[in-house]
């Protein structure tokens, strides 16, 4: 008996199905990328501006308000660079979580992966926050001394982050579809960790004894981590960032499998 040809024949389905997961996600990065900005007369520039223009707020809330409760300088160059990385954050989580449901229309008509919805998001994301890396760099450059490579740690960053991003995402993706007053709780989420984060001021306020657990948050760890190369630290692939990497790895991956357990029941629900 020959079963070179039926494990011929599943192969070629399997790579023709991969192929086409691909062809399918990546023309969803690219509607994602197109329908943010549409319509709108700054364009791609709000890549920029977003970050900056809540940057601006921080300076005013720090400058106003919050000098009287923490009495130490802060770096405004450090605080812009981490809501460039927070953006990431709260864009991937914020567009990723309704994803499914906003494409309902979608699921009803075409059976393809659910889970591309998200992922496709998480991606537009991370082209965006790539970019205002980039433009970052090139205003430090002109404004501040900063090594080269420090664009390639900012980069290495964002990658070690996106996994357990992408675990966020996924996750309140599948579960919005279920409960829809996460809907509402999730952007209060969102926005509420941006004073959870070392962002407007430094992790070492926080006592001692909660700061080693506070420092290994991924979420946490991104943003401190991102001030620190921007300061001119150098990256070191120390103990914190295989913690990191490999909690962001393993959350993708039980998300993955929870996400696929209930993909089935979500048209049920949306």
């Amino acid at each position: 008996m020959d079963i070179s040809k039926p494990r011929l024949s599943v192969s070629i389905a399997s790579n023709r199905s991969l192929i086409q997961n691909f062809e399918l996600l990546f023309e969803l990065v690219k509607r994602d990328l197109k329908s943010k900005y549409k319509n709108t007369f700054l364009g791609i520039l709000w890549v920029v501006l977003q970050p900056l223009l809540l940057a601006l707020f921080f300076v005013l809330l720090r400058e106003k308000f919050v000098n009287k409760f923490l009495n130490y300088h802060t770096d405004y160059i450090l605080m812009f660079s981490a809501l460039i990385i927070w953006q990431f954050f709260s864009t991937s989580i914020q567009r990723g979580a309704p994803s499914i449901e906003f494409n309902n229309h979608l699921i009803y008509r075409i059976k393809f992966l659910k889970i591309l919805l998200p992922l496709s998001v998480v991606i537009s994301a991370l082209v965006d926050s790539l970019v205002n890396v980039l433009v970052f760099f090139v205003f430090l450059l002109l404004f501040k001394q900063i090594f080269f490579i420090s664009i390639f740690y900012l980069v290495l960053i964002l990658f070690v982050s996106s996994f357990f991003v992408a675990a966020l995402t996924l996750f309140f993706s599948i579960l919005i579809c279920f409960f829809a007053d996460l809907r509402h709780l999730v952007p209060f989420i969102v926005q509420l960790s941006l004073f959870g984060l070392p962002i407007m001021y430094d992790e070492n306020i926080i006592p001692s004894h909660f700061r080693a657990i506070y420092q290994n948050i991924p979420l946490v760890w991104m943003v401190s981590k991102t001030k620190e190369v921007v300061s001119g630290n150098i990256f070191l692939w120390n103990s914190n960032v295989t913690i990191v990497f490999f909690t962001g790895i393993i959350s993708l991956f039980l998300t993955y499998l929870f996400f696929r357990r209930l993909e089935n029941f979500i048209i049920d629900y949306i």
